[in-house]
């Protein structure tokens, strides 16, 4: 059995440095950035032309990911002609929470040709880290390789991390960002260059460090006044191109420091090696982003401070002197300022550039007049003013977190607060910056996922982030490939959301009528089904080669004009109203690129059809909501999960309980917006985990916290009042699970709906206590009783399985899925003995349990089975198995 991954999606943390984009000067997989994704770190190429999204996730935190960070250190050997290898590009992270507090590092293993041993040695990289505990941490990160003369073809280099020195912050304060650099003129030897390092948090203040040499400590030698709130982002840069702490000894201009604060401003320092104060153009290089010379405006100040380095060694036997000086207050944001990066120098741009990024929803790229030096904000990318302050409900996104510029400048990325990432490429011929297809993916845990669509060609998925999500493969007309994404976000709310399904298209006189719903059920006592706005299925039907319900269905009697317009969710409001009838004329069009939108009030839903790419993260915030076109009540407490029947318009449903009174199942007719009474009872005393209707819809079958199962057939003679499914089996007392049963699905037997008795004889449960259990029904006249006939342990506790819908060589294939993460596939029969056949493998397992699994309904003509995962880390994953 072979396991690809088409789809990995999953949501950045909010952190200003849980994100890094890889340095040029490495020797593969250029332009790809690194994000922290709950306690794992995804990889995503933002320039991949098949737009294949999210390619691998790194699992090894134990806590949540906040901050990461590409790093080179220099491979020790030589290569066949005595030349010294290059650069070793690694992944350094950190994460804490919980307690614990952990720094890895990642390395690309690769097999290295034509190597040779070399006397043992080391070259590397001073590293700095912060934690909540006040204490600024330098490591030391190197590479090593054996003292050996045979080939190290196959060997790898040894990387190694090593403390060095704690900084304790005085007066204390909680460090949130870090930037570290070589100091101008400092040496002329690379490992004995001198360094600093500039940490500010939760003060108003900048505290310089320096270590004169490599093997002289950090001390403490300047802290930096004028910012009047707290310091979210700092950034070294020199202020000419090309000089870099890759270069021996540093840069040879002034170091250029910049500093972001909740106060809204941006300030440039100037480090300066030399006594004198340094000058632009002969005056004092004090200005801010308007042009306003230092006097007049508060905070603004032209105190020099200074410090001195001690020699390296015995060549270098005089002190440096280094000031450090304000240069510049940056002003036109009109939030807190998350993160600032400096542009990297190219050959072909050698700018000094810099981009901000800010909670009032905007990216700021500044750059100095050539003439007078003066820093002024030349673009401005994310949205226009007077979206300010929206909530998410209404398509704000909370304001942009991280702000990042590709190695190479052309491209810059943003990521907002839905976890999604923002992405812009520079247009040369139309000179201004265009919105590009990015990734997006939830942010807390994924609660449920159904497949719909006319093939099963969409995937929904709802997480405890408040979210509902659309992901579905993008076919592209030209240049093939397009993978996976996000093609719509229906339902944006204000409570955790932990179940969803799909409803069947109900036949009416032979004809399907309606579009597709789905209902979704909270942390609330009810439950809210929603219907396909016509914008979004023009949408899925042109990118996806689903086919549209109208015109390539001879059983669809629906018209696309007879679905609701579309749907806006008002501030502080929490159910979708569908748009008002608005004549398209008085409408604005909906922009292709992610850049200034109009209001949500005057945007055209419809314009979704004209869209040429998935939609953008500014769309799915705005334009894809699904209008809400009815409620059910009648559970007591929150809502634990649904599920629909497949040839009628019946869901069950329940929600969390204590008792039996509350640990019931509620039926509802969701096309006429009732519930059907009395409710399903007798078969748990505790919370209804999961429940699933056979593929005739004659049988009910559920799994509880209280360690049990039971199963219910449908009672077609059912009258008004009386119980439309009865109770007829509970798990027996002996031989059943002795832990909570988190998962139960009935086996595939005959064709869909028309298997009759067949239906319902066999099932599935899985376990807390590490087992799946097979049942087999075994009647005697109207008395129904399932055995179990085969036990399959593992090694963690099973939280998920899902029947492929159809056999395979006259056998069952089972899907299982494990609280480690890990998902395993099964072979068996009714009678036959049941083997794995496969696993994901530890690449592909989620990191944590998984929640939900489910096989795609059809088989894709073009590729394998699909297999669609819901995990506890917040990622949405689909499984492609070929071989079985």
């Amino acid at each position: 059995m072979k396991v690809t991954t088409p789809l990995i999606s999953t949501g950045c943390n909010r952190h200003p440095s849980a994100a890094n984009w890889r340095p040029s000067a490495c020797p593969t997989s250029c332009g790809l950035v690194a994000y922290a994704a709950r306690n794992t770190i995804a990889l995503w190429d933002p320039e991949d032309p098949k737009l294949r999204g999210v390619r691998r996730v790194l699992k090894g935190h134990a806590e949540t990911v906040n901050a990461v960070r590409w790093v080179r250190i220099p491979a020790y050997g030589e290569d066949v002609d005595g030349k010294e290898v290059g650069e070793e590009v690694v992944l350094v992270s950190g994460s804490g929470g919980g307690g614990t507090s952990e720094v890895g590092v990642w390395v690309q293993r690769q097999k290295e040709e034509g190597v040779e041993g070399r006397e043992g040695g080391r070259k590397g990289r001073i590293i700095a880290t912060a934690g909540t505990d006040g204490i600024v941490t330098i490591w030391s990160l190197y590479s090593t390789r054996p003292s050996s003369s045979s080939s190290l073809q196959s060997t790898q280099l040894k990387i190694n991390l090593t403390h060095s020195q704690s900084l304790p912050t005085k007066p204390k304060f909680l460090p949130l960002t870090l930037s570290l650099s070589t100091l101008p003129n400092s040496s002329s030897n690379s490992n004995d260059s001198a360094l600093i390092l500039a940490a500010a948090g939760s003060a108003n203040i900048i505290q310089i460090y320096v270590s004169s040499y490599s093997q002289e400590p950090f001390s403490l030698r300047a802290t930096l006044a004028g910012h009047e709130n707290w310091v979210r982002s700092l950034a070294f840069t020199y202020e000419k191109p090309g000089e870099d702490e890759r270069e021996g000894g540093g840069g040879r201009s002034d170091l250029l420091l910049a500093s972001a604060s909740q106060d809204k401003y941006i300030r440039l320092w100037r480090v300066h090696q030399g006594i004198g104060v340094p000058t632009h153009g002969g005056k004092s290089n004090i200005t801010d982003g308007f042009g306003a010379v230092g006097a007049g405006r508060s905070g603004l100040s032209n105190k020099v401070y200074r410090f001195t380095t001690t020699p390296a060694n015995e060549v270098e036997k005089k002190e440096k002197d280094y000031s450090i000086t304000f240069e510049a207050l940056l002003v036109g944001h009109e939030d807190w300022i998350y993160t600032v990066k400096w542009r990297p120098t190219t050959p072909n741009n050698t700018d000094l550039q810099l981009l901000s990024a800010s909670s009032d929803n905007s990216l700021s790229l500044w750059t100095p007049d050539p003439s007078t030096g003066i820093w002024l904000s030349m673009t401005r990318l994310g949205e226009i003013s007077d979206q300010k302050g929206s909530s998410t409900a209404a398509g704000g996104a909370g304001g942009l977190w991280i702000g990042l510029f590709s190695p190479s400048g052309s491209h810059v990325a943003a990521l907002g607060r839905t976890g999604g990432w923002r992405l812009w490429g520079y247009d040369e011929l139309e000179d201004r910056w265009v919105g590009k297809v990015a990734v997006s993916g939830h942010i807390r845990d994924v609660t449920g996922i159904s497949w719909g669509g006319p093939r099963g060609d969409w995937l929904l998925s709802t997480s405890l982030d408040q979210t509902t999500r659309i992901w579905a493969r993008w076919k592209k007309e030209r240049g093939g490939g397009g993978g996976w994404h996000e093609m719509a976000r229906p339902q944006i709310h204000g409570y955790d959301i932990n179940c969803v399904s799909w409803l069947p298209r109900i036949e009416q006189k032979g004809k399907r009528k309606g579009g597709w719903q789905f209902v979704s059920g909270a942390d609330e006592k009810l439950l809210r089904v929603f219907e396909e706005p016509r914008g979004v299925a023009s949408l899925l039907a042109r990118l996806t080669g689903a086919g549209s319900m109208v015109e390539n269905d001879a059983d669809d009697d629906t018209n696309l004009e007879s679905l609701p317009e579309g749907a806006e969710q008002p501030v502080l409001g929490l159910s979708n109203k569908t748009l008002g009838a608005v004549g398209v004329d008085t409408m604005s069009p909906l922009p292709a690129t992610d850049g200034p939108s109009p209001p949500p009030t005057t945007t055209n839903p419809l314009s979704l059809s004209t869209l040429p790419h998935p939609p953008l993260e500014t769309h799915l915030s705005r334009h894809t909501l699904f209008p809400e076109i009815g409620k059910l009540y009648g559970h007591g407490y929150e809502l634990q999960s649904v599920t629909s029947a497949h040839h009628t318009s019946i869901i069950a449903t329940s929600c969390r309980a204590s008792s039996t009174d509350h640990a019931v199942i509620r039926l509802f007719d969701t096309t006429q917006e009732r519930e059907i009474k009395p409710p399903v009872k007798g078969g748990h005393g505790l919370t209804v985990l999961g429940m699933e209707f056979s593929r005739n819809d004659g049988w009910l079958l559920s799994v509880s916290r209280d360690r049990s199962w039971a199963v219910y057939h449908r009672n077609p003679n059912s009258k008004e009042g009386g119980p439309v499914y009865t109770l007829v089996a509970r798990q027996p007392s002996k031989g059943g699970h002795t832990r909570v049963i988190w998962a139960g699905k009935w086996a595939p037997l005959g064709e869909e709906g028309q298997g009759g008795n067949e239906e319902g004889r066999v099932f599935a449960t899985g376990s807390r206590d590490k087992s799946v259990k097979l049942w087999a029904r075994q009647s005697q006249g109207h008395i129904y009783e399932w055995v179990c006939t085969e036990t399959i342990k593992f090694p963690t506790p099973v939280t998920a399985i899902d029947f492929l819908q159809e056999k395979v060589r006259g056998k069952f294939v089972l899907a299982v899925g494990l609280e480690s993460g890990g998902v395993e596939v099964y072979y068996g029969g009714e009678e036959e003995a049941w083997k794995k056949v496969g696993e994901v493998g530890e690449v592909g397992e989620v990191a944590g349990a998984v929640r939900e699994l489910r096989w795609r309904p059809t088989v894709d003509p073009e590729g394998g089975r699909m297999l669609a995962v819901a995990g506890e880390d917040g990622s949405v994953r689909v499984y492609e198995v070929w071989g079985l």
